[in-house]
């Protein structure tokens, strides 16, 4: 009891000197922006000693080898050094690398989610100090997502910027989701993912089957593995071209350009037959447009009972939707100018240049070579060449395109209607024209209607190929004596049209192709597109490497579109846009 006193003041104190304690712990700190906090930020460092890793089996697929090839281009530029490459294979123990960038799909554990994605479905992130890990649904989409992560990380772009070297804060991320048609595909009820597309060892089964793979990837992210008839081992199956795994045609009459669909069950495999005895790549063009093209929602089911369906649907095009407006410029009073992006039934792009213009405030003039009325001895100019003729001669340029077909390997001649500013340098011939009528309309008619109600009224005219829109109707897109559109109609390629709206506005349209940035466009392409822009007249002009769009600014001359022959064609005649 007397020790219990004695210590009674002892315990007060430090009871007193705890309570302080924790009152100053718990008061709020005054933190400085510049003070450490509590998890502080980390940051992955690209240099010389980091290493990409690809999976032991991707080590030669092409697009890893681009992936790998881009990623050492851009760390050279931005640390002094190309990246050194190493696969992941090891015997009896994972050895890794102080800096890893992981291509693909890794033994690394970081890798592991690479095999949930769908074929055109990409993902990148800074995981660690030490680790990045860049993978996709294919190697396709491996190498999309390291030309994105260099490009979001870095700024780098391959052959547009060098980029900067930065540290890139851990964490950092992008998933990037395809937007398929469907989540869910099945063939009978069955999963697409349990099929096997099988061809004829030929070029046209090859082709064919490599197409449908295509479509099927594009319409779930599902990709399909491929088998020679011959190799085909049992399981489920499409096989086209053929009604029977043995490869027999169907009892049937096809006519021209008929196919028919058919589902079996046989030995608990479930087989698509896609049969027909006529052009096998229009029809499985045909059955893609008619099956999966429209697709969308949740699920989609394909089961058929030896049903048969024709191929003259509207399968020459590329069934095209505007996808975004890349540029859009007024270039003078009453003239503007606009670069679009369409997205075909692949996914493939079109790049599309627009000119419209008001003729109440612009002309338009048929630009020749050196600004005269002379043809012959191989007399061409390029469109750009010939606006600046025009401008050393004080006339002021807006914008021009290239006009006529012309004798490439002879005169240079054009081949059709040629009027400069009243002159008649050469008659229609059997080809349709567009023009420039004494009152200032333009106007596009067949070779015919010039002799009978324009000769003698028209100040500009040039000459092209075929008549796309007349009265808002599609023209000159009649099927051929096999029922399929003619080679124009559905061939894509680089073109060059002109178009008039109903109010009386001029289009100049030029469409890039023969290339991955643009897929080109078909007759039926062109007449889509210009009926999209509002013409309800247009003309197909000189296309392929001829196509050329040039805009004018303080006198300096620019090609908008990139030229399918690498430099501006040398052509006889150009449309160009000047002021009233």
């Amino acid at each position: 009891m007397f020790k219990t006193k004695k210590l009674l003041p002892l315990r007060h104190a430090l009871c007193l000197l705890l309570s302080l304690l924790l009152l100053v712990s718990c008061t709020p700190a005054q933190v400085s922006p510049d003070m450490p906090q509590d998890d502080p930020v980390e940051y992955f460092t690209l240099d010389a000693t980091a290493y990409a890793i690809v999976p032991e089996a991707d080590v030669e697929d092409e697009n890893i080898s681009a992936a790998i090839k881009l990623l050492s281009n851009a760390c050279e530029k931005l640390t002094g050094a190309p990246i050194k490459t190493a696969d992941d294979w090891y015997r009896d123990e994972l050895v890794r690398y102080d800096v890893e960038i992981l291509i693909g799909s890794t033994n690394r554990p970081e890798s592991a989610a690479a095999a949930d994605l769908k074929y055109h479905d990409y993902f990148y992130e800074v995981v660690s100090t030490g680790v990045v890990a860049i993978y996709g649904g294919s190697t396709e989409a491996t190498l999309a997502a390291v030309e994105q992560f260099l490009k979001d990380c870095y700024g780098y772009e391959q052959g547009v910027s060098a980029g900067e070297t930065k540290d890139i804060p851990v964490g950092t991320s992008l998933n990037y989701e395809y937007s398929y048609r469907v989540d869910e595909l099945t063939i009978c009820g069955e999963d697409i993912e349990s099929f096997t597309i099988v061809h004829n060892d030929n070029a046209t089964g090859r082709t064919i089957s490599s197409q449908l793979r295509q479509d099927i990837r594009i319409t779930c992210g599902i990709d399909l593995s491929t088998t020679k008839r011959n190799d085909y081992k049992g399981g489920n199956a499409i096989f086209l071209g053929m009604a029977t795994p043995e490869g027999k045609h169907a009892d049937l009459d096809y006519g021209e350009s008929s196919f028919s669909v058919n589902c079996e069950e046989s030995n608990g495999d479930t087989h698509l037959f896609v049969d027909s005895t006529v052009s096998y790549v229009k029809i499985v063009e045909a059955f893609s447009r008619l099956f999966l093209k429209s697709a969308r929602g949740e699920t989609l089911d394909l089961s058929f009972d030896n049903e048969i369906f024709s191929s003259h649907l509207k399968d020459a095009d590329n069934e095209l939707t505007l996808d975004s407006t890349l540029e859009s410029e007024t270039l003078a009073t009453g003239v503007t100018y606009r670069k679009l992006c369409y997205e075909d039934f692949r996914g493939r792009p079109v790049i599309a240049y627009v000119l419209e213009a008001d003729l109440s405030a612009v002309s338009v003039v048929n630009a020749t070579p050196n600004n005269d009325y002379a043809f012959g001895d191989g007399l061409k100019a390029t469109t750009e060449a010939a606006m600046q003729k025009l401008i050393d001669a004080g006339v002021p340029v807006i914008a021009g395109v290239n006009a006529d077909f012309f004798d490439m390997k002879g005169t240079g001649a054009p081949r059709g209607l040629c009027i400069k500013n009243g002159n008649v340098m050469l008659g229609a011939r059997n080809r349709p024209w567009f023009g420039i009528t004494t009152d200032g309309k333009p106007v596009i008619g067949e070779a015919k209607e010039y002799a009978s109600n324009y000769e003698g009224r028209l100040v500009e005219a040039v000459g092209g190929s075929a008549i796309l829109l007349r009265d808002g109707e599609y023209m000159n897109l009649e099927l051929d004596s096999d029922g399929y559109y003619s080679e124009g109609s559905y061939t894509r390629h680089p073109r060059t049209c002109v178009g008039i709206t109903e109010d009386g506005k001029l289009l100049l349209v030029v469409v890039d192709g023969r290339s991955d940035e643009s897929n080109g466009a078909s007759f039926l392409d062109l007449a889509d597109i210009m009926l999209g822009l509002g013409a309800v007249d247009a003309l197909n002009l000189d296309g392929g490497g001829s196509s050329t769009i040039v805009t004018a600014k303080d006198g300096a001359l620019t090609t908008r579109n990139v030229p399918s022959d690498g430099e501006l064609r040398p052509v006889y005649n150009s449309l160009v846009l000047i002021p009233r």
